[in-house]
């Protein structure tokens, strides 16, 4: 599991990877050299360079040494290089690829289902004569995805070219680059042209999804640019205080004029999940009167977030935002009716998001189970999700997932290819206020790309083999015991304890006395029964599935474990809470402590069969918060009557 470390949520975009449309070759991994994150300008330049050279010499003399290996616009050792296109898509030059010349290539998509040459030649042939595009594009080598940053310009009325580079990784070393970048930008062209490329959405200082962006103020606080604020500019900002009282534009203006750059530090809200984080900003002086700056998260800003499905958390409003707010989203999920999630899936797709869904292959998004218009447990404001979503003005597409998983579980939102919400709750009005329920926000890059890959897999209907599952913090049921990693990675957390364990599990393998035990028991009653002072208190609450205990199918595993030295209790259902949550804390308050969250329950089909998606952290704010939810749950559940455990032996 990759480490993180302090306060609030971030890192989007960081490794990309190569591309196979248009931009740059390279290898997409370790030992691939990158070109430096204030070379942008240097593609800007390299592009105008290849127009000049084909103004100046002609179609068909350029065109041939564009397509030429180890030619002048070979650049980099072959990283930069161009590629061009008739405006009906067809492949006039490529530098990497010359035997695509002759081909049409206007279909070509990345795995977002963007339509890179399309989009491309649309710049081109736009008002601007070019323009900025960022893309993704699947590495062979790697089955990972990363983002490419591409330029293109018109050459004339029959054809444009274009280049791309590489983003580099993100790091404090980057952000310092790509404020210098803006700084000689706006050095050269002045602070007029300057301040109006910073504020172009797509431009050229609109990088990793929008997430980076360059913002400009005079010396006396007047705002010149804010992509993200643009209610900012024109307005004097000098005295705007984070919620920690820093004077943020005075502290960066400061910083500017003293040293001529430097670091400030504090909490602004998220572009995209609106959450108050800490910040890292980097500033330098472009001139004697105004600079430019840049945020990142605080490098010890962590890279998880836990959200709950507590009636006054507003999980729904959180959603609705982040869908609202996504050009790309992607749905992996076992039930989805609720009304507001629905439409606002809806609305993405008619403003131009891209939105796929995989759904359960017997779904109950067309009512439960059988009857489309009686869904008794979606409750009030459920809607026929497949029918809106066919049925909308603009088709929301969707597939059934394959069969060759038992039950596809897995509840996974990723949003632009730079985070995923993996959660244990399903979207059904019922389940927003009225169970306990948890949700992990993940911009780890490694986490992100692997579940989008495997989004991709499931989406296209083909099977992920075990040996692509490679993020330690992951877990994947892949439909087949020895096929995935959430049995083996939940084992190891179990055993990993030396202190406690706190379980909660809708569902918990059976226990009867004719078959074998399942190991996962086994491990929570070792742990139980270690030899003191090494015993480890373990407690697990699983849910009360049936209003007759008697028929409760968790009954006979809770009255074994209690027997065996568990603590195991139901909680019991409410009118207003069901316990649906699966969550496995070791070692709270302990270096080492760790958790998991996801859709994965203790159970064999959960953790062998079907489709599902878990993932541990370690921030200590979601041990706290998690331990604080299992601490206040546990006594107000209670052991399983002697007599009824009787029953079941």
């Amino acid at each position: 599991m990759k480490k993180s470390t302090s306060s609030v949520i971030v890192a989007f975009l960081c490794l990309f990877f190569i591309s196979l449309a248009a931009g740059c070759s390279g290898r997409s991994v370790g030992g691939r050299e990158q070109v430096t994150p204030n070379s942008a300008q240097d593609m800007v330049a390299f592009v105008d360079e290849a127009v000049a050279y084909a103004l100046k010499n002609g179609d068909t003399v350029s065109q041939k040494e564009f397509s030429s290996d180890g030619g002048i616009f070979h650049r980099y050792g072959g990283e930069m290089y161009v590629y061009a296109y008739d405006y009906d898509g067809g492949c006039v030059a490529h530098g990497l690829y010359p035997d695509w010349v002759g081909q049409n290539k206007i279909g070509l998509k990345d795995p977002q289902g963007v339509h890179v040459i399309e989009r491309l030649r649309d710049l081109a042939a736009s008002p601007d004569n070019g323009g900025f595009l960022e893309y993704s594009w699947e590495d062979p080598a790697t089955h990972k995805l990363g983002k490419k940053f591409g330029y293109c310009r018109r050459v004339n009325q029959n054809w444009w070219l274009g280049s791309g580079i590489y983003l580099p990784d993100k790091s404090k070393d980057a952000l310092i680059s790509f404020v210098h970048e803006a700084a000689v930008y706006g050095r050269s062209k002045g602070v007029e042209t300057a301040a109006a490329e910073f504020q172009q959405k797509g431009g050229m200082f609109n990088r990793y999804g929008g997430e980076w962006y360059v913002s400009s103020y005079k010396f006396d606080g007047t705002c010149l640019s804010n992509l993200n604020n643009p209610e900012f500019v024109g307005k004097n900002e000098l005295d705007l205080t984070d919620e920690n009282g820093v004077r943020m534009i005075k502290a960066l203006s400061d910083a500017c004029k003293t040293n001529g750059s430097g670091f400030v530090n504090y909490s602004w809200k998220h572009p995209v999940t609106r959450k108050v984080m800490a910040q890292s900003a980097y500033c330098e002086r472009v001139n004697g009167d105004w600079f430019v700056t840049a945020a990142m998260p605080a490098s010890d800003a962590p890279t998880h977030t836990l959200y709950t499905d507590d009636a006054d958390a507003g999980f729904r409003d959180v959603l609705v935002t982040m869908i609202s707010q996504a050009k790309d989203i992607r749905l992996t999920i076992y039930e989805l009716d609720d009304q507001a999630v629905v439409n606002a899936m809806v609305q993405a797709k008619q403003g131009g998001a891209n939105v796929q869904v995989i759904f359960n292959y017997y779904s109950f998004v067309e009512g439960h189970k059988t009857d489309p218009n009686n869904n008794p447990d979606a409750g009030e404001g459920a809607v026929n999700t497949k029918s809106v979503f066919s049925s909308a003005p603009t088709p929301v597409p969707f597939v059934n997932a394959n069969n060759y998983y038992a039950v596809t579980h897995q509840k996974t939102f990723i949003f632009d290819q730079n985070s995923a919400m993996i959660m244990s709750m399903n979207l059904q009005p019922s389940y927003f206020g009225g169970t306990r329920d948890f949700a992990i926000l993940t911009t780890d890059q490694g986490e992100v790309q692997e579940a989008l890959w495997v989004f991709n897999q499931d989406y296209q209907d083909s099977l992920t083999p075990k040996s692509d599952l490679q993020e330690e913090s992951l877990l994947w049921s892949n439909g087949s015991p020895d096929g995935g990693t959430s049995r083996p990675k939940l084992t190891e957390l179990i055993n990993s304890a030396t202190k406690s364990v706190a379980v909660y599990t809708e569902e918990i393998a059976s226990y009867s006395a004719s078959k074998p035990v399942d190991p996962i028991l086994t491990a929570l009653i070792d742990q139980a029964n270690k030899p003191a002072p090494n015993a480890v208190n373990v407690q697990v609450i699983t849910a009360e599935m049936s209003s007759n205990i008697k028929y409760d199918p968790n009954l006979p595993t809770r009255c074994y474990l209690t027997q065996n030295g568990v603590h195991a209790n139901p909680m019991l259902t409410t009118p207003s809470l069901y316990m649906h949550a699966k969550m496995v804390l070791v070692d709270y308050g302990l270096p080492g402590a760790r958790a998991y969250i996801g859709s994965v329950n203790l159970s064999p089909g959960s953790m062998d069969y079907n489709r599902e998606l878990g993932i541990i952290v370690d921030e200590p704010e979601i041990l706290d918060t998690l331990n604080a939810q299992f601490s206040a749950d546990w006594p107000t559940t209670h052991p399983d009557p002697s007599q009824d455990c009787t029953e079941t032996d």
